[in-house]
């Protein structure tokens, strides 16, 4: 949702911002509909398998998890509303801005559903790995 209000702010007011039609941060370009389509039905079987996790013992139980997963559901969910809303994915932040050497050729701009994304399978993948240890050391 504050990914969208950004991207609202950034086009009504008519700052820069790149129109990205590729996939996996501009890498893949001209992304076919029926890769949409298997990303919404592999996001919906994420969600519902995540609906009650703890109860399955899917995943730990835990804030760092629980923070992962919302963070990654709704940056992808951000990402994918501007996808089919208006074919391409709304980017308005820069590296060079943060970073002035930043090379060129290297993907360049991003938007905040990006971080959420990346942020998020950094804490699930943490999560899911701590658990793995703690299942090694009850063996």
């Amino acid at each position: 949702m504050l990914d969208q209000v950004f991207k609202y702010f950034v086009i009504s007011h008519n700052f820069f911002y790149y129109k990205n039609s590729g996939f996996l941060f501009g890498l893949i370009n001209d992304v076919p509909i029926f890769l949409l389509a298997a990303i919404l039905i592999v996001l919906y079987i994420v969600i519902a398998r995540c609906h009650d996790p703890w109860r399955s013992g899917l995943y730990p139980a835990n804030t760092r998890n629980d923070a992962g997963w919302i963070l990654l559901l709704s940056g992808a969910v951000s990402n994918l509303v501007d996808r089919f809303s208006r074919g391409y994915v709304v980017d308005y932040l820069d590296w060079k801005m943060f970073l002035p050497f930043w090379p060129e050729g290297f993907v360049r701009y991003f938007n905040l559903a990006d971080v959420f994304v990346v942020i998020g399978l950094i804490a699930v993948g943490k999560s899911l790995s701590d658990a793995r240890h703690l299942e090694v050391r009850r063996s």
